[in-house]
């Protein structure tokens, strides 16, 4: 919601399909003003701000379209729904208040140029440094800033601070990260166990052969080697791959029983203002809420005539009881969870992998299913170890 249409209040209508091109008809004819327009697969919604609700609701009677409220909102409709709740008022005239004299105080960090690193740790340097919303616009010193920021942050290699009205911007490039091709010596070792079916190695001193049995860390091309003349060695980065006999094993256990959330269908909540970062309650319905419960957040920024957020967010925690029942599955659906489990889990070898065997056996006791899964197939077992030189 606009502020604009918060003042003035705003009406969601709802009408049937038929009958929108008839809305969209008076509309244009009689310049009533309306915004945002919907299908919610059963009716047809549309908004209108102030007056021309009024209007629309007028004439549509006049024409004999039916025309239905959906949602009203805005001041007036709060206003009549809190209209015992005089402290909620003062505090909103408060807030407005507190605006008109916020000119000199940062409203908003408009940042731009980042992309590997997140806009929380942006403004968290940001705010090391003074500048964070609420903090005043006169002790905000650029150079000062941008100085610190990059000295602080390896990531970002030029950085720009500027302020316009109440809006701090922030524009940065960051280190342009050279991709990784390493040409240093290296060794090819074993990623895990297993028994050397073939070898395909095309640079490197291979220190296998076929049949061997080889153990996880062992060496299986060497990036070093003798090259004859005197003892001098020669270093090189051993390139292939060294496909062996493997052996996964994998396990899933399903309990037999288990708990499990339902809700109750009662819910509490509490809305608050965040007022350039202070947070002041202002309705609450929940004294205490209970310990099993989840609790949802939502955050609503206003917007200055659909511009800028305005530093003024309402925010509304919403909990949802539930209680936990005991969920007891039978033999039949156990297995059933146990096999997709098994299904996730043997997903995760590499699509390279060749299938040789594959042994299932299960076990149930009094407090699970148990499925066990031995798998057999050959791999490539070659991965790249740098060598480190002394000099």
């Amino acid at each position: 919601m606009t502020l604009f249409g918060f003042f003035a209040g705003e009406t969601v209508f709802e009408a049937s399909g038929k009958d929108a091109a008839k809305i969209f008809n008076l509309c244009m004819r009689e310049r009533i003003p309306y915004g945002k327009t919907a299908w919610d697969g059963e009716c047809f919604l549309l908004t209108c701000t102030g007056r021309a609700a009024a209007r629309l609701s007028a004439l549509c009677e006049k024409e004999g379209i039916a025309l239905a409220v959906r949602n009203q909102s805005g001041l007036k409709t709060l206003v009549a729904r809190y209209r015992g709740r005089l402290g909620l008022f003062i505090g909103f005239f408060l807030v407005l208040a507190l605006f008109a004299l916020s000119r000199g105080v940062i409203w908003r960090i408009r940042v731009e140029g980042n992309e590997r690193l997140s806009e929380a740790r942006i403004l968290c340097l940001l705010a090391e440094n003074g500048v964070e919303v609420g903090a005043p616009l006169g002790k905000v010193v650029p150079d000062f800033v941008e100085g610190n920021i990059l000295l602080a942050e390896k990531d970002i290699s030029w950085i720009a601070v500027s302020v316009k009205g109440t809006t701090v911007n922030v524009e940065l490039r960051e280190t342009v990260r050279a991709e990784s091709k390493s040409e240093n010596a290296a060794n090819l070792v074993a990623l895990c166990d297993g028994q050397i079916e073939r070898i395909e190695v095309y640079d490197g001193n291979v220190t296998v052969k076929k049949g061997d049995v080889v153990r996880q860390g062992e060496l299986l091309a060497s990036g070093v080697y003798d090259t004859g003349e005197g003892g001098t060695l020669r270093a090189t980065r051993a390139y292939g791959e060294v496909f062996a006999r493997t052996v996964h094993e994998f396990s899933v256990k399903i309990p037999l029983s288990y708990e499990e959330k339902v809700y109750t269908g009662r819910e509490w909540s509490e809305k608050s203002v965040n007022f350039f970062g202070k947070e002041i309650k202002v309705f609450t319905n929940c004294r205490k809420a209970p310990p099993t419960c989840d609790i949802i957040y939502y955050k609503n920024d206003l917007r200055l005539f659909g511009g800028d957020p305005l530093p003024l967010r309402v925010e509304t925690a919403r909990y949802r009881e539930y209680v936990l029942e005991t969920v007891t599955l039978s033999s039949q659906q156990a297995a059933e969870y146990a096999f997709a489990g098994m299904e996730r889990e043997m997903a995760t070898l590499s699509e390279t992998v060749e299938l040789l065997e594959k042994v299932m056996s299960f076990e149930l006791t009094d407090e699970a299913y148990i499925l066990n899964c031995r798998v057999t197939c050959i791999e490539n077992i070659a991965v790249t170890q740098e060598i480190k030189i002394e000099v």
